[in-house]
């Protein structure tokens, strides 16, 4: 996971169609995209009337821990968050 979160650090990424990188876990249906900005993006793929929601200023180390969290299902502390919900 640590490699791959470091590719949003490479210059490619910025010129790719995908500026993201996502880690989706299907058992429970959330999913965290994470964007050379250091926005991370939860959605819960299963309830389609749910919009996203981001927390921003995200750093590499913060990114591995939510993903690491997600990969287990500790969906607890993800939603512990303060995320905020995006109205677009």
């Amino acid at each position: 996971m640590r490699a791959l979160i470091g590719r949003l650090d490479e210059p490619e990424i910025n010129i790719s169609e995908y500026q993201d990188i996502i880690l989706t876990n299907h058992t429970c249906g959330w999913s965290i995209s994470l964007f050379p900005s250091g926005i991370a993006a939860l959605e819960n793929l299963e309830e389609e009337d749910k919009k996203p929601s981001t927390i921003s200023g995200v750093t590499r180390n913060e990114a591995f821990k939510m993903w690491h969290e997600l990969s287990i299902g500790a969906t607890d502390a993800i939603l512990a968050r303060d995320w905020k919900i995006q109205n677009h």
